[in-house]
């Protein structure tokens, strides 16, 4: 799958399993608030700063999954069901951000707090 034109290892593994009569499960896992690094600096008081979804432009397209989550929450959302329905036509309001999440992951797992790794001095 390519979002704004990164691709992933998951189109090896889609790739692989499909040669192989199998399938794959596709997961995306992104935190919804806590901290992160910007890798700058090595200075961890410079590096490390503070993170909230609702900030990330990259991610604006998972609001409807993300503003029903409580920032010191935990969840899983299998995406499969929605994925059907986008098929056959049931779901309106859909936008082209949104049906590329659909069709490029099975599950999408939201958690918080998310921390930034810290340089060791």
């Amino acid at each position: 799958m390519c979002i704004r034109d990164r691709y992933e290892v998951g189109n090896l593994a889609d790739n692989l399993a499909a040669a192989q009569g199998k399938k794959t499960l596709h997961i995306l896992i992104f935190g919804k608030k806590g901290s992160f690094n910007t890798m700058f600096s090595t200075d961890n008081n410079k590096a490390i700063q503070p993170y909230h979804v609702e900030d990330d432009k990259d991610l604006t397209s998972f609001k409807p999954f993300y503003s029903v989550v409580n920032d010191d929450e935990w969840v899983v959302f299998d995406l499969r069901p929605i994925r059907t329905a986008l098929k056959k036509g049931n779901l309106k309001g859909s936008n082209l951000e949104m049906e590329k999440l659909l069709t490029g992951f099975d599950l999408l797992v939201l958690f918080s707090p998310v921390t930034g790794n810290k340089f060791i001095h």
